[in-house]
């Protein structure tokens, strides 16, 4: 078994984050994070059913998450290595691609800061609420770009400083075990 497939590789990155510049994120069914949501919601119910629901519990249900998901998706990318190289790094950059999130965060900060400038105020509300979990119905035009400006630093490093750090560290593994985390 090659696991030389899973380790960082540099060129696999560049072209993961030029196709999230360029496409933004992948929206479809199967996407990693939404599976690990589901399997996270699946298998809290689970533990609670039993009376797991504390830090026990939660320590649980990051192991079981973690298990689940790098096994499956490396797997994913050795096997499908181990049918044609190509395949395999295809799999290796379509998954990084799937973690990590730049394109959609300069889309929506510049979309916030057009709606601001051309005096548009409601559509700098709405734009910004896609970004934050506030009330946004009362944000004048300063108040909507500092909103933006402090979503979008932290979900810089969630959404692709963190994951990319962790991928430069433990390769596609980890990277798969940030998003669990996160």
């Amino acid at each position: 078994m090659d696991l030389t497939i899973l380790q960082p590789r540099i060129e696999l990155l560049l072209i993961a984050v030029a196709l999230d510049l360029i496409f933004g994120d992948p929206t479809y069914p199967l996407h990693p994070i939404r599976l690990i949501g589901l399997t996270l919601t699946w298998f809290e119910k689970l533990l609670r059913a039993i009376r797991l629901d504390g830090y026990v519990g939660g320590c649980i249900l990051f192991v079981l998450l973690a298990a689940l998901w790098v096994s499956a998706l490396c797997l994913a990318a050795i096997g499908l290595y181990g049918l044609h190289p190509l395949a395999g790094q295809a799999f290796h950059v379509f998954t990084l691609y799937s973690m990590i999130a730049l394109g959609d965060l300069f889309k929506h900060g510049r979309d916030v800061d057009q709606a601001v400038s051309q005096g548009n105020l409601e559509k700098a509300r709405i734009a910004v609420a896609k970004l934050v979990g506030r009330d946004t119905d009362q944000m004048d035009g300063p108040a909507c770009r500092r909103a933006a400006i402090e979503s979008l630093a932290e979900s810089l490093v969630d959404g692709f400083a963190s994951p990319v750090l962790f991928y430069a560290f433990a390769g596609l593994p980890g990277a798969v075990i940030f998003k669990v985390i996160s």
